[in-house]
């Protein structure tokens, strides 16, 4: 089945170049430009969303400049850069930069065309590897909250509590949410204060926040995995379609609500 998205290559070595070529034009794509460098590609008569294959050697030392410069020539294009071998931090800069896909040379070319199958499909695509990655990140918050519970000697029941406290919940919601008593949260509150060394929910709840931060940062990163994100918002300020197809979300972080509380406000009674 042909594909109406065009797909235009930008590789340095002319036998690469023409392996590519043939790959994509048996897996149904229609190839429309060549060119040794990102200069010498030129327009398409309705270049719209073309998908460009962009060699690594072509990249500049940052990874971006290249990329940057088809962007300029050719806004809705679409670039995937082809590599020689899986290097993180080049392929985080990539991202950055508003790629959507880095693919290695090496793959089964069913791998490769479904990859550019995803990728006209306004998806990202990275190595398999990024997975090996992801194992080895400090991604489970149950590991840093473990950290605090040690550090400031909580049980695991005060553990728990500041842990919904810290998310913002109500001394109601939070005894319903654990199957306690209010008034056993209420008396937790008052531990957790102490042994915080805070005088209500909301320092509680910056101690452990800031304390979750550190805990995190503590940890080793993995090839600077611990940064790992591809935005989905290019350098130029505008959306360049889905984040990866390999990253899953961020979670996002727990808030403390500020102002008064009704710890705060029942302190007299209590």
């Amino acid at each position: 089945m042909e594909q109406s998205v065009a797909i235009s290559l930008v590789i340095q070595n002319p036998l690469n170049r023409e392996g590519f070529r043939r790959i994509l034009i048996d897996g149904g794509f229609q190839v429309k430009g060549e060119a040794e460098k990102p200069n010498d590609l030129i327009p398409l008569p309705e270049d719209s969303g073309r998908v460009i294959l962009l060699d690594q050697d072509l990249l500049s030392g940052d990874g971006e400049t290249g990329i940057s410069f088809l962007f300029a020539r050719f806004p809705k294009c679409k670039v995937v850069v082809v590599a020689r071998n899986y290097d993180f931090n080049l392929m985080q800069r990539v991202f950055a930069a508003g790629a959507h896909g880095y693919i290695l040379d090496d793959v089964p070319h069913e791998a490769f065309v479904a990859s550019i199958q995803l990728v006209t499909l306004d998806q990202r695509v990275a190595p398999a590897m990024l997975i090996d990655k992801l194992q080895d990140l400090p991604t489970d918050v149950a590991d840093t909250e473990g950290a605090i519970g040690q550090k400031f000697s909580l049980s695991k029941r005060e553990a728990d509590i500041l842990d919904l406290l810290v998310k913002g919940l109500p001394n109601k919601l939070i005894a319903r949410e654990l199957g306690i008593s209010e008034s056993t949260v209420k008396v937790a509150n008052k531990a957790i204060f102490r042994k915080l060394s805070v005088k209500n929910r909301t320092q509680a709840a910056m101690v452990a926040r800031e304390n979750k931060t550190i805990a995190s940062e503590a940890e080793t990163p993995v090839d600077g995995a611990n940064l790992i994100h591809f935005p989905s918002a290019t350098r130029r300020g505008t959306m360049r379609g889905s984040s990866s197809t390999t990253a899953g979300p961020t979670p996002n972080p727990c808030v403390a609500q500020a102002g008064s509380s009704e710890d705060d406000r029942g302190k007299q009674k209590t």
